[in-house]
């Protein structure tokens, strides 16, 4: 319609594990049956197992970056056993390293999305060593997030049981935008808002401000855009310091 060709700058897929909804309902439910029928035996695998599966994986990581793909990114939540079981990811932290190493073998740039201050981090101390976990998976970038927990999820429910926030608190917020109940914004049951707050600055600059990271990012400045969104991006945390 425009009349003239149109270039694609970025493509994005994403994948999400199991869709609950619409036509994929039908799915999900032979998922659940499964689950009855099958013994805990014949539901998990061995490393052996899924030797294929594994050798796959970093085979579909070298054909993106043959293909040009540059970066990926990656929704890793957390560097602990616990953390990821909580978040229900199906993977421990060696199955995360190896994935990092693929991605920096194969010249092929990586981004870790990291959940913080979730119900399994009992301390700042915890929760801090959850970052310094991550930092050694050595990804390009990082993406850091306050862990909200929103209603019909489990963590919701959990956390209403708690005490941690009305049950019915959304309910009644979309009833009434002005009735004044709170939502939750994050999990308060051992991390106050404040040492919340003050993890996500901590994660930053940990992260961010390591001479690796600023001297790696630097040499790899390819053009005028990625240098403003460089800039960009240290605006970005020098603002956060400021909350």
């Amino acid at each position: 319609r425009l009349g003239r060709e149109i270039r694609v700058g970025q493509y994005t897929h994403i994948a999400d594990s199991f869709h609950i909804y619409g036509s994929y309902f039908e799915d999900f439910k032979g998922f659940l049956k499964t689950l009855e029928t099958r013994s805990f035996e014949q539901r998990t695998y061995r490393t052996e197992d899924v030797q294929e599966i594994i050798e796959e994986a970093r085979e579909q990581i070298r054909r993106c970056g043959e293909a040009g793909c540059s970066k990926i990114h990656f929704g890793v939540e957390s560097t602990n056993n616990e953390g990821l079981d909580v978040w229900g990811k199906h993977c421990d932290t060696d199955d995360v390293h190896r994935v990092f190493k693929w991605c920096r073998e194969e010249g092929v740039r990586s981004v870790a999305y990291i959940m913080l201050g979730g119900p399994h981090e009992r301390t700042m101390d915890a929760a801090v060593k959850n970052i310094e976990e991550m930092i050694k998976l050595d990804a390009d970038y990082a993406v850091f997030a306050i862990f909200s927990p929103y209603p019909g999820t489990e963590s919701f429910e959990d956390g209403a049981k708690k005490g941690l926030f009305a049950a019915d608190c959304w309910d009644r917020l979309m009833k009434d935008p002005l009735c004044g109940v709170e939502v939750p914004a994050c999990w308060e049951e051992h991390l106050s808002k404040d040492e919340i707050l003050e993890l996500l600055k901590i994660a930053h600059r940990k992260f961010y401000l390591r001479p690796r990271f600023v001297a790696r990012t630097a040499a790899s400045v390819a053009s005028g855009a990625e240098f403003k969104r460089m800039i960009q991006g240290g605006l970005s945390i020098f603002k956060l310091e400021l909350l």
